[in-house]
């Protein structure tokens, strides 16, 4: 509820991510103009709903995209010390192994990346060659500002694997001072 307050959503914001939060395994984008609190509404969510046992720990990955992020950089590590040695160890980063996953600024992933994102959004397990890794159920949000010129149109395949979608409100000047205490709080 406080979290709803911060951003003084109204009554049908609140179900719809009170809903969006318990359905696993679902996509959800968040568009709205820059400055709205997108990406610190997921953070809050985060912190709220999918911390461990240690409250410094979440089940949480955030990813913000940009053209030149890779899906290396994005899904995988790979062990350059075996690599030298003549051996391939790659590890999935935590974007794949967490409950809830975000994407802040999905327009302008590249469409590289997005294709590799396919079937972790849609099947929960990311490929790299021929390993195969999985993924628990969760929630994914991605946000989205509108189309400018650094950003490109989501192909038909990812937006297919969007399941919900919420257009998120100008926040009101009264309420800015409370999400930049809650921002500064959170470092």
């Amino acid at each position: 509820e406080q979290i709803y307050s911060l951003f003084q959503f109204q009554e049908e914001a609140k179900i719809f991510f009170g809903s969006v939060l318990i359905v696993q395994n679902s996509t959800t984008l968040i568009d709205g103009i820059s400055g709205t609190g997108k990406t610190e509404l997921v953070h809050l969510l985060a912190k709220v709903f999918f911390s461990r046992e240690n409250p410094e720990e979440m089940d949480f990955a955030h990813v913000s995209c940009t053209q030149d992020l890779t899906p290396l950089d994005v899904l995988y590590y790979i062990d350059l010390p075996k690599l030298m040695k003549g051996i391939e160890l790659v590890v999935p980063r935590p974007i794949i192994t967490v409950r809830f996953k975000s994407f802040s600024e999905i327009k302008r992933a590249s469409t590289s990346l997005l294709n590799s994102l396919l079937p972790l959004l849609s099947e929960r397990f990311a490929l790299y060659r021929d390993q195969k890794f999985p993924s628990p159920d969760f929630v994914c949000i991605l946000d989205a500002n509108p189309h400018d010129s650094g950003s490109t149109t989501i192909p038909t395949a990812f937006s297919d694997r969007i399941d919900y979608s919420f257009q998120m409100p100008t926040v009101p000047p009264q309420a800015v001072v409370g999400l930049i205490d809650v921002h500064e709080e959170n470092g």
